[in-house]
């Protein structure tokens, strides 16, 4: 389905370079992973830690297929996103369990250890948009999962 959409939007090309931002997590390395299989693709996985890129390099994915940048880091994301035709976005802050409980309901209480939602999904996908744009990209695709497997969202 991704390969169609990008194909329908952008037409046959030779080695089309999609930056896929996320590509050390759930939604963004699935799509990464898919265009690395399609020989149409020249993907670029951009994650924000070495440890993320050593973890894909570690899987069989090559080194040099994958970028480190933050992208709440305008300077950072515009350098890794040069070159590229498209993005695709797979980014998301994502809560995890602080260790504390609400004493009121037993519930856990959750964070964003990894970057509050106003810095990652909209300032770091300002940076992201603004980045593709500087660099020419000519489709952006934005992928969120959140609430995915609820059937009531």
């Amino acid at each position: 389905m991704l390969r169609l959409s990008l194909l329908l939007l952008v037409g046959p090309l030779d080695a089309l370079r999609v930056a896929v931002t996320g590509a050390g997590g759930q939604t963004g390395q699935h799509a990464f992973r898919k265009l690395l299989a399609l020989p149409e693709f020249e993907p670029v996985g951009i994650v924000r830690s070495e440890e993320s890129k050593a973890a894909l390099v570690k899987s069989g994915v090559p080194a040099d297929a994958v970028t480190v940048a933050d992208v709440t880091d305008e300077a950072a994301i515009a350098a890794a996103l040069a070159g590229c035709d498209a993005l695709i976005i797979g980014t998301s802050a994502k809560p995890a369990p602080s260790g504390e409980t609400d004493e009121s309901t037993g519930r856990p209480i959750f964070g964003f250890p990894n970057g509050q939602p106003e810095a990652v999904d909209w300032l770091g996908q300002k940076s992201q948009i603004d980045g593709a744009k500087a660099a020419g990209a000519i489709h952006v695709v934005l992928c969120s999962s959140m609430g995915g497997t609820d059937p009531g969202n």
